[in-house]
């Protein structure tokens, strides 16, 4: 089996050959599109068609993992697949010419750290492949490949402890769907998250899909308040300058002590249903 080739600096992905493809685009011009080699050559027709392909991952262990690859360039000519890490991270950044729609952005370093080393190129590309990798194929994105996953067990606690901080706020009550009222659907959503010392911690969170809600029934307004980084420099700088101890705290399920101020009717979990006609509400 060949390999696939991990490139930081390609703007797509790369696959050789046709049968691993599912999809095509139709509109996709091969005359018109321009492909930039590594050497700095512009050759157009080199890719045939675009589409969606599914190639075959390896991890550190030696497993086989499928991941699928959009808008994936398909050029028999090429020697070896390509996964593009700029792709994966930016998906819909690159246009079928090549380049992007919007001029990159140029990152610079703050003054204060022009002394510093921060930064390290290889442990960045290093940690760029492995979140690639987690988001391809260890994060399952339905409750169905959860519970298929080689860590069903793990995906199981997690939702189980959702479930339990659900229920032990008081933030829904089991109940019958009113005549003329409609429940909003939900889904599992999944993440995998490290902590400094390297251990790994299994997170899954249960929510509404809200781009079914109609503003003025399901909800009056919304936004999600967040800390500005100026307000935590003046922190820092106070308790600096007044000698003061600060202490970082992280509240689990912080959202689920906001007060609902409207009536809203909602699917149960998928894997945790009591009743088929029941709701939450």
């Amino acid at each position: 089996m060949k390999g696939i080739m991990v490139d930081a600096g390609a703007t797509s992905h790369i696959v050789n050959d046709i049968g691993k493809f599912e999809i095509f685009v139709d509109s996709f011009q091969s005359e018109t599109n321009s492909v930039e080699l590594a050497d700095g050559t512009k050759c157009n027709g080199i890719a045939q068609r675009r589409g969606t392909a599914m190639v075959c991952l390896l991890d550190n262990t030696g497993r086989q993992h499928r991941a699928q690859l959009r808008d994936a360039l398909y050029m028999p000519s090429y020697p070896h697949d390509i996964f593009s890490v700029t792709e994966r991270i930016q998906p819909g950044k690159v246009t079928e010419t090549g380049t992007r729609k919007n001029p990159p952005r140029t990152k610079r370093r703050p003054t204060y750290l022009q002394e510093f080393e921060t930064e390290d190129t290889e442990d960045r590309l290093q940690t760029c492949v492995d979140s690639c990798y987690r988001a391809v194929c260890d994060i399952p994105r339905t409750y169905q490949d959860a519970i298929a996953s080689t860590k069903s067990r793990q995906w199981e606690n997690a939702m189980n402890k959702e479930m339990r901080s659900l229920e032990e706020n008081e933030t829904f009550k089991l109940t019958q769907l009113p005549p003329g009222k409609r429940a909003v659907g939900g889904r599992w959503v999944y993440a995998l998250k490290s902590d400094i010392d390297g251990s790994e911690r299994y997170k899954a969170r249960f929510v509404a899909k809200g781009y079914s809600q109609k503003p003025g029934t399901d909800y009056g307004e919304t936004f999600s308040p967040t800390v500005d980084m100026t307000s935590i420099r003046v922190v820092m700088q106070k308790a600096a300058q007044e000698n003061l101890v600060l202490h970082q705290m992280d509240v689990k399920t912080a959202y689920l002590h906001a007060p609902i101020d409207c009536e809203i009717y909602m699917e149960q979990p998928e894997g945790f249903e009591k009743g088929q006609k029941r709701v939450k509400s």
